[in-house]
């Protein structure tokens, strides 16, 4: 209920700012680029951003975020960055004909945003149930009088509720799933393909220059890296790496030449809740700092390790050996987020429960066996329309469309 009270506060503070957003004019060559509550600067609206400041010289595009660092570093390289809630955040909100996120109206300035075409790139394809099709957490049950508040709200203060003119999609089944997630007619989906898959197809030494890449990394054959999804928003899966014997996998890998690399969600380094043993050779753990954004990594990635993250349907596209995991399955499905397909059945059975299993399918892998064959391709048809580095380039033409702008 605090919640909902603190929107109640603000809304009626900046209404009159919505009310702006709605009569200024707006500019169609200004456009505004958000991401993750404006906590961060990275995935889908990242790359559209950048590709929008090198291939269309005659858009304004705008950077509008929530942390000072993430400013400072964009405007060292002189793109334009500001402060979403700031007065110049408020201004090109106002003016900007389009608006892209990755999340919702939260990654850039809400209460500006009203009269813009809205843009939602999303942060990856869904193998987890999303907004509405999510009963566990954003769409559970609550009483009649929570709801009657809640609806009460974004009926006086619309800019409370992610509303969009166009969602990006990579395949038919993928539409289908955000029509359903967004509760949008299919129409207002449009399949271009997602600007990350962009990104992970670059060429190799474009990539260098956008991550730490440790020293570690040349000194291995073979580089696998385990990246899982977050557990309840960073608060839980403590007990991923109960069934693994660090010093017995550190010395298989070590005989191997190969490394795994340990990439955790970012909500689980925020939260602190993840103390990974560190001192091994062989398995290492990248921080944030590291690698702030992981599809800059996956071109350099031998094996992926996963399990029901989107990083699983990423990959794909680079037709490479993938080992999913189910460690937790039965509890996650009912207590974090549900699946939108059977997982064992999509992996034809190939899911690993436990490290020890995961080692020997390595080994399989190393030897040439490669189980993950029989699902990539049929899962790779379902879930990419294009497989190419065209992605960005469709949406911007999709987007000029609509305004009715010259391509």
């Amino acid at each position: 209920m605090n919640r909902e009270l603190n929107k109640l506060f603000f809304g009626v503070l900046l209404y009159p700012i919505y009310l702006l957003g709605k009569i200024i004019p707006k500019s169609e060559n200004m456009w505004i680029f958000g991401a993750w509550y404006g906590n961060r600067y990275s995935d889908n609206t990242s790359y559209l951003f950048e590709y929008v400041i090198k291939e269309k010289k005659e858009i304004t595009a705008v950077w509008l975020s929530d942390k000072r660092e993430i400013i400072s570093n964009l405007r060292s390289k002189g793109f334009k960055a500001f402060h979403k809630n700031s007065i110049l955040g408020f201004y090109y909100g106002c003016r900007a004909a389009v608006t892209f996120v990755n999340c919702g109206y939260s990654d850039v300035n809400m209460y500006a945003v009203g009269k813009s075409l809205k843009v939602q790139l999303w942060h990856g394809i869904p193998l987890k149930k999303i907004k509405y099709d999510d009963k566990i957490n954003e769409n559970k049950y609550h009483n009649p009088f929570y709801n009657g508040i809640k609806s009460a709200l974004l009926f006086i203060f619309p800019f409370l509720n992610d509303l969009f003119n166009l969602i990006i999609s990579s395949s038919k089944e993928v539409t289908l799933r955000m029509a359903s997630a967004f509760r949008v007619d299919p129409s207002k989906i449009i399949e271009t393909g997602y600007p990350r898959m962009d990104r992970i197809f670059a060429p190799k030494d474009e990539q260098l220059n956008l991550i730490n890449l440790r020293q570690e990394w040349s000194e291995f054959g073979k580089i696998i890296l385990y990246a899982p999804t977050h557990r309840k928003e960073g608060q839980g899966g403590a007990s991923l790496f109960d069934s693994m014997d660090f010093q017995i996998f550190n010395e298989f890998l070590s005989n191997n030449n190969a490394a795994m690399f340990i990439k955790m969600h970012y909500h689980h380094e925020l939260n602190n809740n993840y103390l990974v043993n560190k001192s091994f050779s062989n398995i290492i753990y990248l921080e944030e700092s590291d690698v702030p954004d992981i599809n800059n990594i996956l071109s350099f990635v031998d094996v992926l390790i996963t399990d029901y993250s989107g990083v699983l349907l990423d990959y794909l596209i680079l037709d490479k050996p993938i080992i999913p995991t189910s460690f937790d399955l039965e509890d996650y499905i009912k207590t974090d987020r549900e699946l939108y397909e059977d997982y064992s059945e999509t992996v034809l059975g190939t899911n690993c429960n436990n490290w020890d299993q995961v080692q020997n399918r390595l080994q399989d892998i190393f030897l040439g066996n490669d189980l993950s064959i029989s699902f990539r391709k049929e899962m790779s048809t379902r879930y990419f329309k294009y497989l190419d580095t065209d992605n960005c380039k469709r949406i911007i033409e999709s987007v000029t469309h609509h305004l009715n702008l010259p391509l």
